[in-house]
């Protein structure tokens, strides 16, 4: 894709730019929240402290229950908000997703390819987003222990939701219909989600060696490379997508002409 890794760091750059400024500095408040402003009890050195004292004897270990963890009410309401904060913030990036299709096409006009209408993108943007409130804890598990494997289907699980949120097929349609879209493009989507995913890692690590010395500056930058890489991660979906409608990956070439 021509100046592709560029462009997709180019957040702002559709529809009147204003509406994604705004989208961006609703996403990055939510999660500032979690530690200036944050509901329960973030405090977990007793869960840290047993956890370090069981972890140190097998038997201690083997013997705890469940009824012997110390987190309290409050840091439970503590999780529950830093993961509904998460589920807004993916709610977000899936509305940019839609909106990023959909101003593209109303841009370019193109009779074959119609934008989707206001009220089908809401609900198919509440559809979404509660398929993947079911996935979150499995995808969750499958970043943190099988790694590899998240990296081989990340590039599908990122055009799903443009094959959605465009309105050319429905949710179930857009399994099958972006297995066919990747033909010719996956090794080129695995490269450059791997480079954003690297990007996003080396980014958080320099966030928190700014933490060690200034704690709240630190958070501050994490929470702005986290959010402006939801939206990377998200405009890479739609520019990606509608490049794969216009070039398909699997189109033949034409013949070569005789000699």
């Amino acid at each position: 894709m021509t100046n592709s890794l560029v462009d997709i760091f180019k957040i702002d750059d559709i529809g009147n730019r204003i509406s994604v400024r705004i989208l961006f500095v609703f996403m990055l408040m939510l999660r500032l929240s979690v530690y200036f402003f944050p509901l329960g009890d973030p405090d977990f050195s007793s869960f840290y402290n047993w956890f370090n004292y069981i972890s140190s004897d097998m038997d201690r270990m083997m013997n705890a229950s469940y009824a012997d963890i110390p987190i309290t009410d409050g840091n439970i309401i503590y999780i529950m908000s830093v993961l509904a904060i998460d589920m807004i913030c993916l709610f977000c990036a899936f509305f940019y997703i839609g909106y990023y299709i959909k101003m593209k096409r109303v841009e370019e006009a193109d009779p074959r390819f119609k934008p989707v209408g206001t009220g089908k993108l809401i609900f198919r943007l509440i559809v979404i987003s509660a398929v993947f409130a079911v996935l979150y804890i499995p995808l969750l598990f499958s970043v943190l222990y099988l790694f590899l494997i998240f990296i081989i289907i990340f590039p599908y699980l990122l055009i799903f939701p443009a094959c959605y949120l465009s309105g050319d097929s429905d949710l179930f349609d857009s399994t099958l219909y972006m297995s066919r879209r990747q033909r010719g493009y996956y090794m080129v989507n695995l490269r450059n989600v791997s480079l954003l995913i690297m990007i996003y890692v080396i980014g958080v690590l320099l966030t928190q060696g700014v933490g060690l010395i200034f704690p709240n500056a630190g958070f501050i930058l994490k929470s702005f490379v986290t959010v402006f890489c939801y939206l990377a991660f998200a405009r890479y979906s739609g520019m990606i997508y509608t490049r794969m409608l216009k070039i398909p990956g699997n189109r033949q070439r034409p013949p070569a002409r005789p000699a």
